[in-house]
């Protein structure tokens, strides 16, 4: 795209690529085939709507390295930040037509520490004349992905890369997800509800917790879409099956692991050119403590809208992780008085449908509103109309003040329907 805003994306962890979930799998121009070597189209890229850049970071992610060895030994929220904010001043030096232009920064997961963290960093220095001034005008945390996995217990020890916005709550909200699903019995979630300390100053948890917990084995099942299918073979094909991006492919991660680790696509990416003594991971296995994480970011989604941001929160209803369990809702509600709570029904996804956001729109002119989820989306939101201004339906809620949480029913596979 020649014109119009940049969009830079994070994947989450922490430690996880960018280009395995957000390029290759997710929002990127192209999918990877199952034989590992050919790339087909994504019709619905974002780059179709913004200049996007996807960052693997921190050092030791994905083709991102250091000269230190010792910069591998501990990663954490607060060097991450730094470095991409370093990374981005040497971007703009490097491209300096799109210092003007409006910038957004978008992740997903454990970039629902990166992305605020970054943008509090661009604000920070934004301040003094001296710098080179980000012409930051928002953030959008996504649904998870594939790369954070949530620990048995909500201890201090099993923080990392369960948390998104606030841990209490979407620890609470994983066993509340549990049991609305029928993953675990009544019983089961009424113990853990009872016995369990999801307090981030929580340090010990009762055996009765442990217990508890225990319990809560939901078996073989994708906690990133719980209708989905799972794989069941690792190994590429000779030739490509037939592919389509409506068409969910669980053995997706090991066809980008192959292709990104091709000799002749790392030379067309100008990638690995210090020939790294390990291959590329869609998680690193470099880099060994992550030393700082936070256990909200709600205070920095507060700062940053009192600084103009506009925030945009996505969730859904398919994934064990950070989904939209009504306590989570909450959690968010509580704190964002001008919250807008947006139905993702088909109609509206694909820009025909007004009424059902025009009635948010109305019903959140002074108090929060959550529309009942009606119908599952077939598309992701198109991102073009609303960063353009094209579609009236966009704009309206674009312009609303200053958070807006969009939640996305799902939609099972057709075999199952």
């Amino acid at each position: 795209m020649d014109g119009g805003r940049r969009l830079a994306g994070a994947s989450g962890g922490p430690g996880c690529s960018s280009l395995a979930y957000g390029a290759m799998q997710e929002l990127g121009p192209f999918r990877v085939h199952s034989d590992g070597k050919t790339l087909y189209t994504n019709r619905f890229a974002w780059n179709k709507a913004a200049n996007v850049l996807f960052l693997e970071s921190p050092a030791g992610v994905g083709f991102s390295y250091s000269n230190t060895t010792s910069d591998y030994v501990s990663g954490g929220d607060k060097r991450t930040a730094s470095d991409n904010y370093v990374f981005l001043l040497n971007w703009l030096e490097r491209f300096p037509e799109y210092k003007t232009r409006d910038f957004y920064i978008a992740g997903e997961s454990y970039a629902g520490h990166y992305v605020p963290q970054l943008a509090h960093t661009i604000l920070h220095y934004n301040k003094d004349p001296n710098n080179t001034f980000i012409n930051l005008k928002g953030i959008i945390a996504l649904r998870p992905d594939k790369t954070d996995q949530p620990g048995p217990l909500p201890t201090s020890t099993l923080q990392i890369g369960n948390a998104i916005i606030n841990d209490e709550t979407d620890r609470k909200g994983l066993f509340d997800y549990f049991a609305s699903h029928a993953l675990i019995s009544d019983q089961t979630s009424y113990k853990i509800q009872k016995y369990c300390n999801f307090s981030p100053n929580a340090t010990t948890q009762s055996s009765d917790c442990y217990a508890a917990t225990s319990e809560a084995d939901i078996g073989n099942i994708d906690i990133y879409n719980i209708y989905a299918p799972l794989c069941t073979s690792f190994n590429i094909t000779p030739f490509p099956k037939k592919a389509s991006v409506l068409n969910f492919d669980p053995c997706s991660d090991h066809y980008v692991y192959a292709y990104l680790n091709r000799v002749d696509v790392q030379e067309a990416l100008h990638a690995n050119v210090t020939k790294l003594s390990y291959d590329w991971e869609p998680c690193s296995r470099v880099i060994r403590r992550w030393e700082d994480s936070p256990s909200t970011i709600i205070p920095l989604l507060q700062e940053l809208m009192a600084n103009g941001l506009r925030v945009w929160v996505f969730r859904d209803n398919c994934s064990v992780i950070k989904n939209i369990t009504l306590r989570q809702n909450k959690a968010l509600t509580a704190i964002f008085l001008t919250a807008i709570f947006v139905t993702a029904v088909k109609d509206t996804i694909n820009g025909g449908n007004e009424t059902a956001v025009n009635t948010a729109v109305k019903k959140t002119a002074a108090k929060v509103s959550l529309t009942a989820v009606m119908k599952p989306p077939l598309k992701k939101l198109p991102l073009k109309p609303s960063f353009n201004g094209g579609n009236e339906t966009a704009a309206k809620v674009l312009s609303l003040p200053p958070l807006m949480m969009v939640v996305f029913a799902c939609r099972a596979p057709a075999e199952l329907q």
